[in-house]
C-alpha cells in the first residue's frame, strides 16, 4: 500500500444495540458502510439473532491499532461504563433495515 492511500484510510469503531434485547455489540471496521449492511443482512454471527439494530456511537481513527485499543478499552469494566456515558450524549438513529428477511 503506497502512502497516500494511509492518509484516506480510517477505521472505526462503532456500537450497535439490539433492539430486541436492549445489549449493545462493539466492533471495528474499515469500511463502516459495508459492516452495517453486513449487520442488517444478518451475515455476522453475533449479531444475527439480535436484529434489529440501531448505530448509537461511532468514533474514527486514523490507525487500525488506535482503533482496536479504543475497542478493547471499551470491553473492559471501566471501559464499558465510559462507553454507556458517551451513548448516553448522543442521539439514537433509525434502526438498521432488515433487507431481504
Amino acid at each position: 500500500m503506497c502512502p497516500e492511500s494511509r492518509l484516506l484510510m480510517s477505521f472505526s469503531v462503532y456500537v450497535l444495540k439490539s433492539m430486541r434485547d436492549g445489549k449493545t455489540y462493539t466492533g471495528v471496521a474499515g469500511d463502516l458502510t459495508r459492516r452495517m449492511a453486513e449487520h442488517a443482512r444478518g451475515h455476522v454471527r453475533s449479531t444475527r439473532n439480535r436484529r434489529p439494530l440501531v448505530l448509537v456511537y461511532v468514533e474514527r481513527f486514523s490507525s487500525k491499532q488506535q482503533a482496536l485499543e479504543r475497542e478493547r478499552f471499551f470491553k473492559t469494566p471501566g471501559g464499558g461504563t465510559a462507553k454507556q456515558r458517551l451513548i448516553a450524549e448522543r442521539s439514537i438513529c433509525p434502526p438498521l433495515d432488515n433487507p431481504g428477511s
